[in-house]
């Protein structure tokens, strides 16, 4: 069973953080409809979000609820060492030294919440869960990527909040 964590919201409503499991199928549709209108349609495709759910031990799929709602997802992972190689280059090119490829890094790939429930916390409070569970799977060091916005529901004020620095802006 996995772990589960409640959280007391200032609204006096409890947010269950949890684990997203394999055979949730409504769990799973709502995570997909999340994903499709907070990130743009198949941002994660079916099949990938399957695939992430199918490998516990390597994907964190983590869902915010209240009550059976599902209001947030959060979906991280440690970073293969290619994928590690691949962005130091990308990096070098862009004139940051930074070898990733010398660390355990985990990648927070997406955290999206339905829009009547952003500015909540609930973001936060996924991407710190997702966080903790990142360091059991030994990550030394966190990666996330953005788009820039100048939306107020854009993460990257989020992952600012949390400590990240903004190392680099590539622009379109």
């Amino acid at each position: 069973m996995a772990e589960q964590i409640f959280i007391e919201s200032a609204a006096g409503s409890s947010h269950l953080i949890s684990r997203i499991s394999y055979d949730d199928d409504r769990s799973i549709a709502q995570a997909l409809a999340i994903y499709d209108i907070s990130l743009g349609m198949n941002y994660i495709p079916p099949e990938d979000l399957l695939h992430y759910l199918s490998e516990p031990g390597k994907y964190v799929l983590l869902g915010s609820y209240i009550d059976t709602l599902l209001t947030g997802v959060m979906l991280a992972y440690q970073m293969d060492h290619e994928e590690l190689i691949s962005y130091d280059e990308s990096l070098k090119k862009h004139g940051t030294a930074l070898r990733l490829s010398d660390s355990k890094i985990g990648m927070i790939k997406s955290v999206a919440v339905v829009p009547s429930y952003r500015h909540r916390g609930i973001g936060t409070r996924l991407t710190i869960r997702a966080m903790e569970e990142l360091l059991n799977m030994s990550c030394n060091a966190f990666f996330a990527t953005s788009w820039v916005s100048n939306s107020p529901d854009s993460s990257q004020p989020l992952f600012t909040n949390l400590g990240f620095d903004n190392i680099l802006t590539i622009m379109r």
